[in-house]
């Protein structure tokens, strides 16, 4: 600093000198010094310290001055932090005394607070006793050190409310849960996933999110997750697991405060306080998104199903195909309609509702309408209309329904009624869907087929006119009716004698399907030979009866009243 001179009083240059050297000592390199006159005729600054530029040192005096201090007022050495001036922040202003006035400041500046305790306290006593320094300098310094400390923390919890205020106004702007999960997943920079209470993964980012589902046989402590989960909204972190990463886990609460599920989250590289804390921020944005889309799916799942009715019991209703519209549904386009039944005792809900899904999957998969199937359940079937055009045909859909039916376990029959439009008749086309998928699941009638068209049925398809049933049923008892009589008083078994007769073509097979000895059998054959008046050897008399018998078995199953279907 040897211009310094020029700045102040005379004989008071060496010790300027002594000074600076001294700060460059106890703080080490990268600290600019500049002197600051109190006169204001004189140069404001002196660049002679080689770390001062220009440009730095207009930046230093514009912030001094925001602070108030003044050059030709300052007494006391002072600690400044100033951010506005970045990598030389923290600044020491040593006021120059000389013949009992300020005769300038000497500014030193460094990245880091220059001067230690001890290292002030060695230049304020040097500058004190050659200069007339104040000597408290050290207290300055540690009040300092304390502030510095303040504004360290506080910047750290600026920075993180502003992180997470970043976090929450991305996910307002999420409007479905896989929008809350991408979001959550590209803010963490980790895979998300949403379970619900049955364990079944609803979203996830990509393979990796789905990686992260809950598994009890897994670990205890996932064990302990999902029995714990209505009771407890504790968020928890799980430990790694061969490649499943550790993990942020919490409950999604319902509106009745059960578990509505599960929202789970990597640890990756913001670590695990700021993952808990941002799968905390998330859950209650899902909890509600949840909440209100089952209130929109119940309602709609409950006017779809009310618009099914109507148009398989009330086809006439003027408003049918406003209704649809409003429900994404096109009645004037061509539709196929399937009827699927169990074989076997009717299923739980839970299994019904399996059946939907995957009826409600398939037709999105055939059709390439663009609108939706009109599926739910009817008696005991399951009734889907799926709207033309389907490129593989209406036999491949419903072969394909049969088939993942049969991969999931469920065994099912699926009935194929005719490609129509108009609710009128499409109320007809589902009669005759579920009068096939009746027959099929009946193993008395003699069907074999899983998948059939009502076309394809041969007389079990001509036998579904319900207007005629009248007429079948007089054709049934003129060729049968002595013979239903005599079992019905004598509890006999000559009806189904005369069945087994007729489809085994053989004394001796038929006698076996029946565990009966061969002269059983003969001896029941002239008996219904007898009460008919007819023998069952003549041809006339085989088709007549055979046609009578499954007619019989038909127009007792057209009869038969539908097992009524579990709530969905």
């Amino acid at each position: 600093m040897a211009d310094a001179a020029q700045t102040t009083p005379l004989g008071g240059a060496w010790l300027l000198d002594v000074l600076h050297e001294v700060v460059h000592a106890h703080t080490g390199e990268g600290v600019a010094c500049m002197f600051l006159s109190a006169d204001e005729a004189e140069e404001s600054t002196d660049l002679s310290c080689p770390a001062m530029t220009t440009e730095l040192a207009g930046a230093l005096t514009e912030a001094l001055d925001d602070q108030g201090l003044q050059p030709a007022e300052q007494l006391q050495a002072a600690r400044f932090l100033l951010p506005s001036v970045e990598g030389h922040e923290h600044v020491v202003v040593l006021p120059v005394v000389w013949q009992d006035r300020t005769s300038g400041l000497l500014v030193a500046a460094a990245a880091k607070a220059p001067l230690g305790r001890a290292g002030l306290a060695r230049v304020m006593d040097l500058a004190g006793r050659g200069l007339g320094l104040v000597t408290d300098a050290a207290d300055a310094a540690a009040e300092l050190t304390v502030a510095v400390a303040d504004r360290v923390r506080l910047d750290g919890e600026l920075r993180s409310t502003r992180m997470f205020l970043e976090l929450q106004e991305r996910l307002v702007a999420a409007r479905t849960t896989g929008d809350v999960v991408d979001t959550l997943a590209d803010w963490l920079a980790a895979p998300v996933a949403v379970q619900l209470p049955n364990l079944i993964v609803m979203e996830a980012q990509g393979e990796a999110g789905r990686d992260l589902a809950l598994n009890p046989d897994r670990s205890p402590a996932e064990h302990e997750v999902i029995n714990r989960a209505g009771s407890s909204t504790t968020t928890r972190v799980l430990g790694a697991i061969g490649r499943v990463p550790a993990r942020v886990v919490t409950t999604i609460q319902a509106a009745d405060g059960g578990c509505a599920g599960f929202l789970l989250a990597a640890v990756g590289e913001r670590g695990r306080d700021v993952t808990r804390r941002a799968v905390d921020v998330s859950r209650g944005l899902i909890a509600y998104q949840m909440a209100v889309r089952q209130e929109i799916e119940a309602s709609v799942a409950t006017l779809r199903q009310r618009l099914l009715t109507d148009v398989l019991e009330n086809p006439v209703d003027e408003q049918l195909s406003n209704r649809a519209a409003k429900l994404g549904h096109d009645l004037s386009l061509e539709h196929v309609c399937l009827a699927v039944s169990f074989r076997g005792p009717a299923p739980s809900a839970t299994v019904r509702e399996k059946l939907l899904r995957l009826i409600d999957s398939a037709a999105k998969v055939a059709s390439t309408a663009a609108t939706a199937s009109l599926i739910g359940p009817v008696e005991d079937f399951v009734v889907a209309f799926v709207p033309e055009p389907l490129p593989s045909g209406a036999p491949a859909l419903a072969g394909a329904v049969q088939a993942e039916a049969a991969a999931a376990g469920l065994e099912v029959v699926v009935g194929i009624g005719p490609t129509t439009s108009s609710a009128e008749r499409l109320a007809d086309a589902g009669a005759r869907a579920r009068w096939a998928a009746r027959v099929l699941r009946e193993a008395d009638v003699g069907a074999p087929a899983t998948v059939a068209h009502i076309d394809d049925l041969g007389i079990y398809g001509l036998l579904f006119d319900h207007h005629r049933a009248a007429e079948l049923q007089q054709f049934a008892v003129r060729w049968l009716g002595p013979l239903t009589d005599y079992d019905r008083k004598h509890r006999s078994e000559l009806v189904p004698t005369l069945r087994e007769l007729f489809r085994q073509r053989s004394l001796t097979e038929s006698a076996g399907a029946l565990h009966i000895h061969i002269s059983t059998l003969k001896y029941r054959i002239g008996r219904i030979e007898a009460i008919l008046g007819r023998s069952v050897e003549d041809w006339d008399n085989i088709f007549h009866l055979e046609l009578a018998l499954r007619v019989l078995d038909v127009t007792e199953l057209l009869h038969r009243p539908a097992e009524p279907a579990p709530p969905i």
